[in-house]
């Protein structure tokens, strides 16, 4: 994973989103949702409705993504 300060910008999406979705569904909501370019130096942050795990979304990450407790 890339240092945060190499991305242009963190996007946080700020509704609670199913995190069984898979790279394919975060990537929908990136571009549909949010209208913004999977392709873009951007960070791309998701979390659940109780804000407990979170998963990361970037252009390298289109293969594979983190996922973890947030504490």
């Amino acid at each position: 994973m890339k240092a945060i300060r190499e991305f242009e910008s963190i996007v946080i999406h700020k509704a609670p989103v199913d995190l069984r979705k898979s790279i394919n569904g975060l990537s929908v909501i990136v571009s549909e949702e949010l209208g913004l370019d999977l392709k873009s130096k951007s960070l791309f942050v998701f979390t659940n409705r109780r804000r407990s795990h979170m998963k990361k979304l970037t252009p390298r990450s289109l293969v594979s993504f983190i996922y973890g407790s947030i504490r």
